[in-house]
């Protein structure tokens, strides 16, 4: 697994892309908590975008948007 995207940080907790697809939500502060894992099963190498709680994540071929 690489990281090679910069982590993005919002609403208490900091997103991680990697390489292979996958984003790690993970929360912030000084303990290690993994919130949630997800992959939209393309290439990432962008940091996701934030704007009006939606993320907006650019994959190899497509473009994603995720809300609550």
């Amino acid at each position: 697994m690489s990281l090679t995207p910069p982590p993005v940080a919002a609403d208490g907790g900091v997103y991680l892309p990697s390489e292979d697809g996958d984003i790690f939500a993970v929360k912030a502060g000084a303990k290690f908590e993994l919130l949630a894992q997800n992959s939209v099963g393309e290439l990432l190498l962008a940091t996701p975008a934030l704007s009006d709680g939606m993320m907006f994540i650019r994959a190899h071929h497509h473009v994603f948007a995720v809300g609550r």
